[in-house]
């Protein structure tokens, strides 16, 4: 199967060029040579794993990773870094997100959106949309469980050369420690509230002339919608 994907072939250094009709013919091999076997790439992938002895049943727990998980983290955050050099940029967006991937497979645990399977976190670098850092984790670690770390964690993936720190966030990183954080370390950033009562009584209290257009920016300019934003001050 990975020996017929063309896309990864490419990007092994691998390239192809039109023959007869709609087929396609190998023109010269990859630098790795062959693709792997399967057998041979289970054997490479459980090399990262370690056995953890897991807590009760049903309790949410992220095991520690292990030594060579945290080498393979130290070369992608070193690529992610060549990356936004290159890029020459000087400020980055991070996004954070959780992906439900669902799974059949013997001992998984329920996930909160139904089904079983694993939740695993991305931190995002917006600009280049590459993964500055992950974590995987049970379908029963809700995407709110210990947001504070992962957000350090998705920080220290940067390089120095990074002047200026943005953050898009999710319900799930609304945390008071956390904004505090952000706030200290003078990270611009935006939180999808939760619409306690409270804060529906203070949207319902803000005057109409407050109220502005909200627009989309494209590549023709800014296009209005059919929302509006307004500022709310403690």
């Amino acid at each position: 199967m990975l020996s017929s994907d063309k896309a990864l072939q490419q990007l092994l250094g691998k390239n192809w060029k039109k023959v007869k009709g709609d087929e396609e013919s190998e023109e010269s091999k990859n630098a790795m040579g062959a693709i792997p076997s399967a057998k041979a790439l289970e054997r490479f992938l459980k090399r990262f794993h370690e056995d953890n002895e897991r807590p009760s049943e049903g309790i949410a727990w992220v095991p520690e990773e292990t030594e060579v998980l945290k080498e393979l983290a130290k070369i992608n955050s070193w690529f992610v870094g060549r990356m936004i050099e290159q890029q020459k940029l000087k400020g980055v967006t991070i996004e954070n997100d959780a992906t439900d991937v669902e799974s059949h497979k013997t001992g998984v645990l329920g996930m909160y959106k139904g089904g079983c399977g694993y939740m695993p976190v991305n931190g995002v670098i917006a600009e280049l949309g590459l993964v500055g850092t992950d974590e995987f984790r049970d379908g029963n670690v809700t995407p709110s469980y210990d947001v504070i770390s992962f957000f350090k964690k998705t920080l220290k993936s940067l390089p120095s050369s990074v002047e200026h720190i943005s953050a898009r966030l999710d319900g799930a990183y609304y945390n008071h420690e956390l904004i505090k954080f952000m706030k200290k370390e003078k990270i611009e950033f935006t939180i999808t509230g939760k619409l306690s009562p409270s804060i529906i009584e203070w949207i319902k209290s803000i005057p109409e002339k407050d109220w502005k257009p909200l627009q989309r920016i494209t590549d023709k300019g800014n296009v209005d919608t059919d929302k509006e934003w307004a500022e709310m001050h403690d």
